[in-house]
């Protein structure tokens, strides 16, 4: 069934990560800058060649 009416909608969304699963090894935090693996500290992850860190 094709409606003839259809309308394109454009929105923002906001959202907040809240935690991250790494139980699997298919995934890892990496930086935005150049998307290698982050390196665990203690209380962030920080980027070794663009040093850079999160929180």
């Amino acid at each position: 069934m094709l409606l003839l009416d259809e309308k394109i909608t454009e929105f923002f969304c906001t959202t907040k990560v809240t935690g991250i699963k790494t139980s699997k090894r298919w995934c890892y935090i990496g930086c935005s800058k150049c998307t290698k693996r982050f390196q665990r500290e203690i209380s962030s992850f920080t980027c070794v060649l663009c040093d850079m860190w999160v929180s």
